[in-house]
């Protein structure tokens, strides 16, 4: 029997985690720092059943800064990095660069959408520049 006790792996991930919650979170968002709103940024456990935490925030000047915290079982670090970004547009807020991705994502599909009617016109003038190679079954090109 022994005289101290030894925490499994996932009671310390667990403590590690409540630590973070507890302590960290509430500092980092005292300095303005929120929720990444960027999609496929981790907030909680995450698919390795670990802990990610992405935090963002906007300075004076256009600067981003994304603040990461991984949390992995079997580590006992909590490992916290530190991005900083110099964006050429300066949003107002970290919402605004949601809107401004998806606001081109609909222009860049507006102008897929627009090249697809004229998909005719585009054939015939690649025809106009390219001579179509003849293959048999095997893919071979066979001469004309």
């Amino acid at each position: 029997m022994g005289l101290f006790y030894t925490a499994s792996p996932k009671e310390l991930l667990e403590a590690r985690n409540r630590l973070f919650i507890g302590k960290c979170l509430p500092v980092l968002q005292a300095h303005g720092f929120e929720k990444s709103p960027f999609q496929g940024s981790w907030f909680g456990r995450n698919n390795l059943n670990d802990y990610s935490y992405e935090l963002c925030r906007l300075t004076q000047g256009s600067h981003l800064e994304i603040f990461t915290t991984h949390l992995s079982r079997g580590d006992s670090w909590i490992k916290m990095f530190l991005n900083i970004f110099k964006l050429e547009l300066s949003p107002e807020n970290l919402e605004a660069l949601k809107r401004g991705f998806h606001r081109r994502l609909d222009e860049l599909g507006v102008v897929i959408a627009r090249d697809l009617n004229n998909i005719d016109l585009i054939g015939s003038k690649w025809h106009q520049l390219h001579k179509v190679a003849t293959t048999n079954w095997e893919g071979k090109v066979v001469e004309e």
